[in-house]
């Protein structure tokens, strides 16, 4: 059970603001009563995520493609093809000049960036969609609407104060 409905934790902790036990019964509740239902919106999700990853991923192979560039029209072609292998593999070139070494280590470093951002969104990705999954889960099981989250009342007491005309 709750090898399967870990992930439903969060959500029953953000959106009801309740403690772990209740959390835990909730998701334990939400994925084995509607266990058909559980499987589909993982599959959805994972799919989402896994489309969303990849874009994310190519986004970030297209920056650092774009800091070569960048780097290649103030050094040009050739520098930037060795920078590439010393960025690679920088203990194989002991020939070149330390100041080479320290660009390539500081482009390397440039580099790390957005794949530490793509590993960051993927987490977030990951627990917001348990979130929707929950969400999706919870109307299955009880028929309790999306947008019925604890902490909400003030923003829709806010938005129908807004709607009536004065």
């Amino acid at each position: 059970g709750l090898a399967c409905s870990w992930p439903l934790l969060w959500g029953a902790i953000a959106t009801e603001d309740s403690d772990l036990f209740d959390a835990i019964s909730r998701a334990y509740a939400y994925a084995l009563q509607r266990p058909v239902s559980y499987v589909v919106h993982i599959a959805l999700a994972a799919l989402l995520a896994v489309t969303a990853w990849a874009l994310a991923w190519l986004t970030s192979l297209a920056v650092i493609e774009l800091t070569y560039w960048i780097v290649q029209v103030g050094a040009g072609p050739e520098r930037v093809g060795l920078l590439k292998r010393v960025v690679a593999d920088p203990a194989s070139f002991p020939e070149v000049a330390p100041w080479f070494l320290r660009a390539a280590a500081l482009v390397g470093a440039t580099n790390q960036l957005p794949s530490m951002l793509v590993e960051a969104y993927a987490h977030s990705l990951f627990w917001s969609l348990t979130g929707g999954v929950y969400l999706l889960q919870r109307l299955a099981v009880d028929g309790t609407a999306i947008d019925d989250i604890v902490g909400n009342e003030h923003a829709l007491r806010a938005s129908q104060d807004n709607s009536v005309a004065p």
